[in-house]
Order: structure tokens, then C-alpha cells, then sequence
């Protein structure tokens, strides 16, 4: 059996690449693991959302800021556990830092970047398939519910910190390092890794809607999953994910409200 020599952690100035430091390019966790993450994120939905309506049934702000943050913190749970039992931790096996002002700031610049591709492939949607921006169905109700309201900034933190955190650890954490762990032999692992994980992100923000009034917007986020797993396979990290993905859900909110 061939002995595999501790590695030091990085230092300032170098990313981590799942398989370039030996000893830290096998964790035990793989596609398994991410698969499971799914009923257990569900299931934890339902049975939130599910106890807050018996609980209170006027369903209030408040009752609805408290199920989205118990479920953000579901999704963000269960790779955090993966991660610290079958791996290194997050912080090494998802690469949860940020290697200076540079890294930074390429990381904002990236999310202005999202937002203006977010707007050409929402007009280009809108007009191949002769929609009106009426038509289309947005995520972004209970925003708009409490706005002018004292929930409003519960509501924004959830959107602009607490939702980028948990979907990159999840998305492009632990789904996409699962996939490019179990195909990283092969030419295509990456471009796999990257397009799954950014249709599972898509997914999981189908709202109820039609297709016809669903499909810009499945458009537009997919398209943002794929930047943002195509940035997180450049740089192995997904702290500057995190980033952008805040900055785009931020310049979102400002515009809305």
C-alpha cells in the first residue's frame, strides 16, 4: 500500500485543488453523500414548513423568515456534517477562504458580471418565446411581501448571506466536489460536475408555476449555476462563489425594492 505523507495546509497565496495535495485528495465523502442531501433538505422543508402552519396559521412574515432560514441552515448543515466526518472540514474540502483584496475583488466584479448576464438571458427568454415580463414567474415574493415592513431586513440577510452560504456549500460544496471526485479520470468530469450541479440548483428554486411562466426564470438561474460552477473548478474554492452569489442576490434586492 502506498504511504501517503501528511500535507501541510496551504498558506496564503495558494488555492486548494482536490487532487493536487495528497492527503487531502481523498475524502471519504462522494456522490452518495451528495444524493442524500436531497430528501433529508426536503424533508426538512416539509416538516419545517409543515410544523410553522399548524403552529401559525395566519402564516406571517415572521413565520415565513423563520422557515427559510431553518431551511437554509439545512442545507447548509448536512455537507458542514459530511465534510467534518468523512473529510478534511469545509474549510479544506470546499476551500472556504479568500486569498487577498485581488481574490476579492474578482470575486464582486463576478457578481455584477451574473446580474448583467442574468438580464441579457431573461430579454433573450422573454423574446424567443414571445413572453411579457408579466409573464414570467420570480422567487422573489417574500421580498417584495415585506417590504416596508420590520421583516424586510430579516428577509434581505436571508437573501443576500444566508442563501448564497448554504446553496455553495451545497451546490457547488459537496454535489459538484462529489461529481468531479468520482469522475476525475476522465475528460469530461468537470463539464459533468459543473452542468449537474448547476441543474440541481435550478431545480430546487421551481416555485409551484407553469413552465411557460417558470422557464425564464429557470433560465436565468441555471445560467448563474453554471458560472458559478464553472468559477468554482477554476479556483477549487467556493468562498469567492459565495461572494458573487451574495453580490448578485444584493444588486437583485436593490432593484426590486
Amino acid at each position: 500500500m502506498q504511504h501517503v505523507q501528511e500535507a501541510e495546509e496551504p498558506g496564503e497565496g495558494q488555492a486548494v485543488a482536490l487532487h493536487a495535495v495528497p492527503s487531502l485528495a481523498l475524502p471519504r465523502w462522494g456522490i452518495i453523500d451528495a444524493l442524500l442531501g436531497f430528501p433529508i433538505i426536503f424533508a426538512s422543508a416539509l416538516i419545517i414548513g409543515f410544523s410553522f402552519a399548524l403552529a401559525f396559521p395566519g402564516g406571517a412574515l415572521g413565520v415565513s423568515a423563520a422557515s427559510l432560514f431553518l431551511y437554509q441552515l439545512a442545507i447548509a448543515f448536512w455537507p458542514s456534517v459530511v465534510s467534518w466526518t468523512k473529510g478534511s472540514g469545509p474549510k479544506i474540502d470546499f476551500g472556504i477562504r479568500i486569498l487577498g483584496v485581488t481574490d476579492f475583488v474578482s470575486a464582486v466584479v463576478l457578481g455584477f458580471t451574473l446580474l448583467m448576464l442574468g438580464s441579457l438571458v431573461s430579454g433573450l427568454t422573454l423574446w424567443l418565446l414571445d413572453l411579457k415580463p408579466a409573464d414570467q414567474t420570480t422567487n422573489t415574493g417574500l421580498l417584495t411581501g415585506a417590504a416596508g415592513g420590520p421583516w424586510i431586513w430579516v428577509m434581505i440577510s436571508l437573501t443576500v448571506v444566508g442563501a448564497p452560504v448554504a446553496e455553495e456549500l451545497f451546490f457547488r460544496g459537496l454535489l459538484l466536489g462529489a461529481i468531479r471526485k468520482r469522475f476525475a479520470h476522465r475528460r469530461f468530469g468537470d463539464t459533468a460536475a459543473v452542468l449537474i450541479s448547476a441543474a440541481a440548483f435550478t431545480a430546487v428554486h421551481y416555485n409551484g408555476g407553469s413552465f411557460q411562466s417558470s422557464v425564464v426564470m429557470f433560465a436565468v438561474i441555471g445560467s448563474i449555476g453554471l458560472c458559478l460552477g464553472a468559477y468554482v473548478v477554476k479556483t477549487n474554492r467556493i468562498a469567492p462563489a459565495i461572494i458573487a452569489h451574495g453580490v448578485f442576490n444584493a444588486l437583485v434586492v436593490m432593484a426590486i425594492l
